[in-house]
């Protein structure tokens, strides 16, 4: 699985005795995904959800609320807030630790794959379970108001926590093409994204200079505003500014004709592109997607330890019935050729 797992080619899975080893494996080993990826990733989605959108909010209290007598005031209600606030923290690294076992593995025994192939998808792996450790810890060792910091990391925790589980329904037909296509408009875009950056710096450097000849009238400050101002007009939630001087209105134009049409209509023709490429192969993606999955699953430790202490005979016939069937149909393959 690991072979077939670090080949690019995609039309590899076309051949039909790959299919067969593919098919095979999924056969017994694809339960397995469910209920040792698919479920635990899924309790720990709705633990995260639980946790962020319904315990957090009230289960930290103002310690410099007191009494009288020097007691912290905390009801009832917010000390039973906490206690499910360390109890979710607990299930959520209990959780975490599970999946990063799977990560260390792989981190130790192909170092290099793991940081310079496939680091793109690692990232995607490794992220979302690291920031679910620095929430829960700084949600355990802080039991008071929590600072503008946590929510800021709460909320990237919640979008990367989110994407994972989308990664993992690349193994399904009818997900993996929307998936596919939307990995495949990442690449594209990169070089895009390259020079709308540089052509938003230049012209956020452009009004900024204007605004400044306008002296008091000018529209604005700095230049993160500036950039600010021109993003938000790309998007369509900037409007234009007031100006009677006609370099103004003529600086507007070239943005907004440069940027707007020309340069948003040519991502939209790239990500058309890259859908297109999607939808070929759709049944061979989604295999190459099982495999992948097969091959995390098998690199688990405790799959690994199952392993050494579960071999049968059923089994090693069966895997030399396999071989059988893929070498026939390899011979018939080069009869054909």
């Amino acid at each position: 699985m690991d072979a077939l797992d670090e080949n690019s080619d995609v039309m590899l899975f076309s051949h039909k005795s790959v299919q067969l080893i593919c098919k095979y494996q999924w056969a017994n080993w694809g339960p397995a995904i469910y209920y040792l990826k698919m479920l635990p990733y899924a309790i720990l989605l709705i633990t995260f959800l639980i946790w962020n959108n319904l315990i957090l909010s009230h289960s930290h209290f103002d310690y410099g609320i007191v009494d009288e007598n020097g007691n912290i005031i905390a009801d009832d209600k917010a000390v039973r807030f906490r206690r499910a606030d360390i109890a979710l923290c607990i299930i959520l690294i209990v959780d975490s630790t599970f999946f990063m076992l799977t990560e260390f593995e792989n981190m130790f025994t192909k170092p290099y794959d793991y940081f310079f192939v496939e680091y793109i998808a690692n990232i995607t792996d490794v992220v979302p379970l690291i920031m679910v450790y620095v929430t829960t810890i700084w949600s355990l060792s802080n039991p008071g108001l929590l600072p503008k910091g946590f929510w800021i990391v709460q909320a990237l925790t919640s979008i990367m926590i989110l994407l994972k589980f989308v990664w993992f329904l690349r193994s399904q037909e009818y997900f993996a093409y929307l998936i596919r296509s939307l990995v495949e408009a990442m690449k594209d875009i990169r070089a895009f994204f390259v020079i709308l950056i540089i052509t938003c710096i230049g012209f956020a450097d452009a009004f900024h200079s204007f605004s400044r000849s306008l002296k008091e009238d000018g529209f604005v400050e700095n230049f993160y505003q500036s950039f600010r101002f021109v993003w938000l007009a790309i998007t369509g939630f900037g409007s234009a500014f007031e100006s009677t001087a006609v370099f103004g209105d003529i600086l507007w134009f070239i943005a907004t004709i440069y940027l707007v049409i020309i340069l948003l209509n040519v991502l939209i023709a790239i990500a058309g592109e890259s859908l297109g490429r999607a939808m070929e192969n759709i049944e061979e993606q989604a295999l190459k997607a099982k495999v992948s999955l097969l091959s995390e699953l098998m690199n688990h430790p405790l799959v690994k330890l199952k392993a050494k202490f579960k071999k049968t005979g059923k089994g090693q016939n069966q895997d030399n019935l396999l071989f059988v069937s893929v070498k026939g149909d390899l011979k018939n393959d080069q009869d054909k050729h």
